[in-house]
């Protein structure tokens, strides 16, 4: 099976080409979504905000983004719940 190379922009080239030497391993796009979404979150303290920003439809979605510890998930939906009650 023949697969088509993808190519890359030249920006997109030394993007990848720094996080290698920077990290020695490339880094994934979806890992650097994470990363936004949990500094979104620590940043506004607004989990609604940052589901909106990711565009997901379910809470759940959005928590599963997050790198926070189950008790500080807990207490955002909780805050979120409040805050829309």
């Amino acid at each position: 099976m023949i697969r088509a190379m993808r190519k890359f922009s030249d920006a997109e080239m030394d993007r990848r080409s720094f996080m290698r030497q920077r990290t020695g391993e490339t880094t994934k796009h979806h890992a650097l979504r994470h990363a936004g979404a949990t500094a979104a979150y620590l940043a506004t303290r607004d989990l609604r905000a940052v589901q909106m920003f990711l565009g997901h439809a379910p809470m759940s979605t959005t928590q599963q983004h997050l790198h926070l510890d189950q008790d500080a998930l807990r207490a955002a939906s909780i805050a979120t719940a409040l805050r829309a009650a």
